[in-house]
């Protein structure tokens, strides 16, 4: 396995602002010693970006837009475009799979061959992952990748929140037959009686995870790695009201329920420590080569950490509350990064 540092995190504005939250980002991302992933619409975007990534590391990677489908020609193409302006700079592209592909797994495996002819092509082209994202039953996203084993490059991105979200609504709905995980609430009367399922869950959620990667493992392919945790009842990331995103939270963070439901006034996230630590170990005893990225988003609370010695690059904003804002996200992701940083080092042991 070789040595997994810098570990990568969004490098997005994620809250509203000029390039002054990127110039924030890179200050905060350098001294951590953390790499990029960067979240462009275009080729265009992708390059502005890159003017202001972290220079801890020459490549960094690049997730491209959700919607584009490798089954259209057109996004394919855009997907070769990408690799080609980056070639040389770009360590991967990460592209979401559609809910489809199961059932549609001809045309996939020809647009695959296609695309990896074309990036054969381009010197430096870095690989195309294939993000789980789209709910897949595992065993079919698993069998998606493994079809694409010949095609060096072409490999998978395991979503570790994705994954556990995905087993968890699997496994409750399983046990309790008519249940709707995604409908569950945290103040629903009924949830006290879920809570021993909620219990139960737990270990085979980070199973299945494990599981997943260690199949993928035996490829012997690099793998890339999005990793943040979730929950069922999760209102934490800033894309819950929007778009119901239920992940994208740190290992550690609680989820906030009533204490009827918890005495405690909270429930651990689906993976926690223990999860990760078994993703991790995993994934070093199978794995030659793989890269990780922290996908943790900003809070639906919008808290803020004063900027102090970051103050100077807001001189031209009036008001500092969006700075703030991501002054306090960007402590979070570096918090969570030493916190992995470490971890690996322990497992790797």
């Amino acid at each position: 396995m070789e040595t997994l540092q810098p570990l990568f995190g969004i490098f997005h504005r994620q809250i509203e602002g000029d390039e002054a939250l990127l110039r924030l980002a890179r200050v905060e991302f350098e001294r951590a010693g953390m790499g990029a992933e960067i979240y462009p619409g275009s080729v265009d975007e992708a390059l502005f970006l890159w003017r202001f990534v972290p220079r801890t590391t020459e490549r960094h990677l690049v997730h491209l837009p959700r919607h584009w489908d490798l089954l259209s020609v057109i996004d394919r193409d855009q997907v070769v475009e990408f690799a080609t302006a980056l070639r040389g700079r770009a360590r991967g592209l990460v592209l979401h799979d559609d809910p489809t592909w199961s059932q549609r797994r001809r045309d996939l495996e020809r647009a695959l061959e296609q695309l990896d002819r074309e990036l054969e092509k381009t010197p430096g082209a870095p690989p195309v992952y294939l993000e789980y994202a789209a709910g897949l039953e595992l065993d079919a996203f698993a069998d998606l990748i493994e079809a694409a084993a010949p095609l060096p490059r072409i490999s998978a991105c395991v979503d570790t929140g994705h994954v556990a979200l995905f087993s968890a609504r699997k496994r409750l709905e399983e046990m309790r037959p008519g249940l709707d995980a995604l409908a569950l609430e945290p103040d629903q009367p009924a949830l006290g009686e879920l809570l021993p399922l909620f219990d139960q869950t737990v270990e085979e959620v980070r199973a299945d995870v494990a599981r997943l990667v260690e199949r993928l493992g035996r490829i012997g392919k690099p793998l890339h790695f999005h990793l943040h945790d979730g929950h069922l009842l999760s209102r934490h990331s800033e894309y819950f009201d929007e778009y119901g995103v239920r992940d994208h939270i740190g290992f550690r963070q609680p989820i906030p329920v009533p204490t009827w439901v918890s005495p405690s006034g909270e429930l651990r996230p689906l993976l926690g420590e223990p999860g990760l630590r078994r993703v991790l170990a995993t994934a070093f005893a199978n794995l030659e080569s793989c890269s990780l990225t922290l996908e943790i988003h900003p809070t639906r609370a919008r808290l803020r950490k004063p900027l102090g010695e970051h103050a100077p690059l807001f001189a031209h904003w009036t008001d500092l509350g969006h700075a703030e804002m991501m002054h306090y996200w960007l402590a979070v992701l570096v918090e969570e990064h030493a916190w992995i940083r470490s971890l690996c080092a322990e497992v790797r042991q």
